[in-house]
């Protein structure tokens, strides 16, 4: 299948618990390190439409995505270009 230009426009619902698909922003700090350290995980929220944006945020490098430095690359991305802002993002597919 050919390319395209997609745009996903007021994802930032995935905030609201109200909407149908979104939920109540919840911080959490379950992710203890040492002075000046970076967590192995940030906490992250995953649901309705924000949660669809970091699902698609992994096929934009998808190539990137591997066992270790090593290993072979898997299959190109079927993304050009990926682009996020308040309450828009457009895809861009090869």
């Amino acid at each position: 299948m050919g390319g395209g230009i997609y745009a996903i426009e007021d994802w930032g619902t995935g905030y609201w618990p109200e909407w149908p698909d979104g939920e109540r922003y919840l911080q959490r700090d379950d992710q203890k390190t040492g002075e000046g350290e970076l967590p192995s995980y940030f906490p992250s929220h995953q649901y309705g439409m924000v949660g669809v944006l970091k699902q698609l945020m992994d096929e934009c490098h998808y190539d990137a995505i591997k066992e270790s430095f090593n290993s072979p690359r898997n299959r190109p991305s079927r993304f050009e270009k990926m682009c996020i802002y308040a309450g828009l993002a457009i895809i861009i597919k090869k």
